[in-house]
């Protein structure tokens, strides 16, 4: 039975960066612009990573290489990275591991296995806004405040953020942000063809980049004490203007951690590639 893995997410950054130094920076620089062109030079000792890349070795084992990739061709080449990566990263497997398993070790790569979910925030602004235009016209002119605060709310908080959640057998949420220029489709493509919570299990290659603790207060709480880590007698002693916002900015980015941040007991981590194996019989 042949497996063939029905990408959605490819960080080709990442994995090429990955790649390049486990094994032993054989790729010593590789430049993406967004014309999507590669140029690369240096001293090439293996042809194994070179190979995946598409790079031509000279007799010398010197290489130097510049073509711009059709949007086919390159997801050809993805989809060879992500197998050589599967072979060379080691990933811990937390498919099946409940919080107290997973160490504290912030930066381990991962693999997990579960639900997958996908939420867009800027189409859930673009989504209100369109809802309340359509209240403007059925209310003959008056439209919700309270509609047009929360979309500004979303607006200004989560921006144009995409977050990928993977939930694995013991119910713990692995969530990152992604950057929709690594996507495979269009978001609009992926929740028309799959749903915003696609069917069946996927596998996500990833690297922790937080375990938040469990605190004791809740969102009313953290409101009600805004604003106390600010020393107002202290900020009349100061001399300069900088000092006196940055710690305004302190208090403030609690805000940011209270709505735009993953919070205990969910792990926040850097999705590197998100796919679905399908297995095809012969």
């Amino acid at each position: 039975m042949k497996v063939y893995r029905d990408i959605i997410y490819f960080n080709a950054d990442k994995i090429q960066s990955i790649l390049a130094q486990l094994n032993k920076g054989i790729v010593e620089s590789l430049i993406e612009t967004k014309e999507r062109s590669h140029e690369v030079e240096g001293a090439a000792k293996t042809s194994k990573v070179l190979e995946l890349f598409g790079l031509p070795i000279s007799a010398e084992g010197n290489y130097r290489y510049n073509n711009t990739k059709g949007l086919q061709e390159e997801k050809v080449l993805h989809d060879f990275a992500l197998t050589e990566l599967l072979k060379t990263l080691p990933c811990k497997d937390v498919s099946k591991l409940d919080r107290s398993q997973l160490g504290r070790n912030d930066r381990v790569f991962v693999k997990v296995k579960g639900k997958l979910s996908i939420y867009d925030y800027r189409d859930l602004k673009d989504t209100l806004e369109k809802v309340g235009a359509v209240e403007n016209l059925i209310k003959s002119g008056e439209q919700s405040n309270d509609l047009n605060d929360f979309t500004e709310f979303i607006g200004s908080v989560y921006s144009d953020l995409i977050t990928i959640e993977i939930r694995n057998q013991k119910e713990i949420n692995f969530i990152g942000a992604v950057n929709s220029d690594f996507l495979r489709e269009t978001m609009r493509n992926m929740i028309y063809k799959y749903g915003s919570k696609p069917l069946g299990d996927w596998e996500m290659i990833c690297q922790i980049t937080k375990m938040p603790k469990n605190r004791s207060e809740n969102l009313e709480d953290m409101f009600r004490d805004f604003g106390e880590g600010i020393n107002t007698e202290n900020l009349g002693k100061e001399k300069s203007f900088e000092r006196v916002l940055n710690e305004i900015l302190k208090e403030f980015s609690k805000i940011n951690d209270m709505f735009a941040s993953v919070s205990y007991p969910n792990i926040a981590v850097e999705p590197i590639a998100v796919y679905q194996e399908v297995n095809i019989k012969k």
